[in-house]
């Protein structure tokens, strides 16, 4: 992802987000959440980057900041249904 972040960086958010979804995937959520909170500063409207931040939030134990991650993401993007699954 790095490499891709250098060579595109006008797709750096969703990189971005591809990166904090595989550090999740291997349990490492404090990374993750670094990662898509880069991805939300560069792309406010990265529905996806809300909803990984939520899920590894909540890996965290930490409620309250997933709540809003997942309303956020709800917000941005009313027909993403994982956001409701969650």
């Amino acid at each position: 992802y790095d490499k891709a972040i250098t060579l595109h960086p006008e797709n750096a958010s969703s990189y971005y987000t591809g990166k904090g979804t595989t550090q999740r995937t291997m349990r490492k959520p404090e990374a993750a959440i670094e990662n898509y909170t880069r991805a939300i500063l560069l792309n406010p409207k990265n529905d996806h980057a809300y909803l990984g931040k939520a899920t590894a939030l909540v890996d965290l134990k930490k409620y309250q900041e997933a709540l809003d991650c997942y309303n956020t993401s709800i917000e941005l993007n009313p027909k993403n249904v994982s956001a409701y699954r969650s």
